[in-house]
């Protein structure tokens, strides 16, 4: 089973209550797929060192092991 990396970037001013149900939400698609959670950490609120829209923001990195292309299914998941 090969082994993912799922980064989450949300804007400051999305609550907490937003930001764990999208995390849970990505959580159940892993595990609907077979996937197994290995690791979740938060990196707070960072200021990223390269250009996109808004350099602010709140970012998780979530690891999960997963036999199938589960990838393209979560690039869906907004709030």
């Amino acid at each position: 089973m090969p082994l993912y990396d799922c980064m989450l970037l949300l804007k400051p001013h999305v609550r907490k209550e937003s930001l764990m149900d999208l995390v849970a939400r990505v959580s159940k698609h892993v595990y609907r797929r077979n996937g197994v959670i290995t690791d979740m950490k938060s990196f707070g609120t960072v200021q990223l060192g390269y250009g996109i829209k808004k350099l602010d923001g709140r970012y998780y990195q979530v690891g999960f092991l997963c036999f199938c292309n589960l990838t393209v299914h979560l690039s869906y998941y907004r709030l």
